[in-house]
């Protein structure tokens, strides 16, 4: 069990350290493991602002940053992230300073410029989009960048200029003005050679004087995946960048309680006896008793009065009230998913919980905070109006959050609705028990080390690291004939490649590319085939396995070399 100490702060003031904290509950009874400084690793990084930009005089794609952090004189630091603008507040990274990971950071020279720092980016901090999902990065593409990957047939002239025709109704646009507003969008100026646009955009990676293409029937800047374009022939559309802040903080400012690494994160063995202790409030308690501190416990609010009556939508039952003598729901309408606010996603990755979205976090942080399981049901999927809980029947199976069919022991408390169980009772799912000794162990990297070139081959304009990792990861699942698992992975590149796709009448190239390639994979090893072969009574059961696998590697070529064509007669009927 986890613990942040911010949040038990929450409760009951304990001013005790961290040494002084530990001993105390251990001799309490409730045995601390760990206590980790979440921003031990991180030192001499403060808020900066961008006072002015420069264009490196040695470089198509460094800037000369003039930077306020607090100190007497602006500090210089050369940057090649194309992400920033005059007036952004970033994360400054000053001499001497350190960061995850043992990184150390000291002035020095770029291109024989001199460089006091570094501004950071997500990754550089530990954090992701998850933590700060403002921060995703949409880039243009700069037209002024293009680097044809065939240089006897660019698809671009090199000497481009404001409003010549690319294709279609997107010509190219010259950038006068690009200023960042409040809320992460950018309002443009661009000359069209002759006429002007002011579209607003999300594309941070735009600066005076750049060249950009322009879709005039859309009124909208493009990215490489409007125009078909490969991240090759786009050095600098890239997704990551600078993290842009929008905390209410000031230059100077020290970066780690901004981003909620000022925390501190005790580790608790809680023995079974004491499963009060298995939440936030019930470590208040210990707590407020050991150090004989008051304890604060808010009450819970519950604000209802939407028309309708609950029992006549939803009815709930409790025939095994010897194991669950009492379950309760409540339904809410109108829900949009969205991120969670900020001081919520600080809470759960405090407590090893990444956060997802609202709704999801919603539950884990009530969980957390109580110790009181929760989850959310979408009520279109309830069928017949139902929620029983009750024991498992012979036969009974339920599929688990890892993609797995598991048959249920006869008797175990589930969730169901009036058709099949939808819910273990008190289980939270875990990833299949193959994948995770295969992560484990190192195999899994290790193979994806292996996979690295191939789907950097298949996906050239894929830079999302995130998107990478579940891509190979799915793959991965296939090899070791994990195909439930698999399923998980899929369905999450997919969610993250529809998310980079603007095309939502359509599925983007990698999403096709994707979808066939991740069918056409196959195990290792053959496990099933073996299996009816040894059933049958063959007497070479293994023999199929060098067949299979030619067979396999002939689909995989194959379902390649035709997604790939399809790719370029999509661009060709684009262009």
């Amino acid at each position: 069990m986890l613990l942040s100490r911010k949040w038990l702060n929450e409760f009951v003031t304990v001013a005790a350290d961290d040494k002084e904290f530990d001993e105390a509950m251990t001799l309490s009874g409730s045995k601390v493991e760990t206590t980790a400084d979440l921003g031990a690793e991180i030192s001499n990084v403060v808020v900066g602002r961008i006072l002015s930009m420069e264009r490196h005089p040695d470089s198509d794609h460094m800037w000369i940053c003039q930077i306020d952090a607090g100190q007497a004189e602006p500090i210089q630091i050369v940057t090649g992230a194309w992400n920033i603008h005059p007036g952004d507040l970033v994360p400054v990274a000053l001499h001497k300073s350190t960061l995850p990971g043992g990184v150390k950071i000291e002035k020095g020279k770029l291109r024989g410029v001199a460089s006091n720092g570094m501004m950071c980016g997500l990754s550089e901090l530990g954090l992701d989009e998850r933590d700060f999902p403002y921060a995703a990065i949409t880039a243009a593409a700069i037209l002024g960048d293009y680097k044809p990957l065939d240089k006897d047939k660019p698809s671009l002239s090199a000497d481009i200029q404001a409003g010549d025709k690319i294709y279609g109704p997107v010509v190219c646009a010259k950038v006068l003005e690009c200023v960042p507003q409040p809320n992460g969008i950018f309002h443009t100026c661009l000359d069209l050679g002759g006429s002007t646009a002011c579209p607003d955009t999300v594309c941070a990676n735009l600066h005076e004087g750049d060249l950009v293409a322009y879709n005039t029937k859309t009124d909208a800047i493009c990215t490489l995946e409007d125009l078909h374009a490969q991240q090759a022939e786009f050095p600098h559309c890239i997704s990551d960048g600078i993290f842009i802040l929008r905390e209410d903080c000031k230059p100077g400012d020290d970066i780690k309680p901004i981003i909620g690494a000022d925390d501190h994160v005790v580790e608790f063995e809680i023995t079974p006896n004491r499963p009060d202790c298995l939440s936030v409030i019930g470590l208040a308690r210990e707590a407020a008793a050991t150090f004989d501190a008051e304890l604060h416990l808010h009450e819970p609010v519950v604000k209802g009065g939407a028309p309708g009556n609950l029992a006549e939508l939803l009815d709930v039952e409790t025939p095994a009230a010897d194991l669950c003598p009492r379950y309760t729901a409540r339904m809410v309408r109108n829900v949009k998913i969205a991120p969670s606010p900020k001081w919520m996603r600080e809470r759960l990755r405090s407590m090893g919980v990444r956060p997802i979205n609202n709704i999801v976090d919603i539950t884990n942080y009530v969980m957390l905070e109580y110790g009181q399981p929760m989850h959310a049901f979408d009520y279109r999927y309830v069928k017949g109006g139902k929620i029983i809980v009750r024991r498992s029947e012979p036969g009974e199976t339920l599929t688990t959050l890892d993609g797995n069919v598991r048959t249920l022991t006869p008797g175990m408390l589930v969730i169901a609705d009036e058709t099949k169980p939808i819910g273990l009772a008190g289980i939270m799912a875990m990833w299949s028990g193959l994948m995770e000794v295969a992560e484990r162990t190192g195999l899994i990297h290790s193979l994806a080390r292996l996979l690295m070139p191939f789907t950097r081959l298949l996906f050239p304009k894929q830079k999302d690291p995130e998107t990478l990792s579940c891509i190979i990861m799915s793959f991965m699942a296939n090899i070791f004939g994990a195909g439930n698992s698999s399923t998980v992975f899929a369905l999450r590149t997919m969610e993250r490649l529809d998310a980079q796709n603007h095309h939502a009448a359509s599925a983007s190239n990698d999403m096709c590319t994707f979808a066939v390639v991740n069918m056409a994979f196959a195990p290792l090893v053959p496990v099933v085939t073996i299996q009816i072969r040894e059933d049958l009574g063959s007497e070479a059961p293994y023999s199929i396995v060098l067949p299979a696998l030619i067979t396999a590697g002939i689909t995989v070529l194959i379902s390649i070399a035709i997604c790939k064509l399809m790719e370029r007669r999509s661009t060709e009927r684009e262009h």
